[in-house]
């Protein structure tokens, strides 16, 4: 993925998984996203 994908999919990937439970899902959308410099 694009690091502008990456934004996108990540911050989406993160909420959708806090919201099923699953929070070590939500952890790695947040450390991709905090790998290129974006923010959730």
């Amino acid at each position: 993925m694009s690091k502008e994908s990456t934004k996108t999919v990540g911050a989406a990937c993160a909420r959708i998984s806090r919201y099923e439970g699953m929070e070590a899902h939500a952890r790695t959308g947040d450390a991709r996203l905090r790998k290129y410099g974006f923010q959730n």
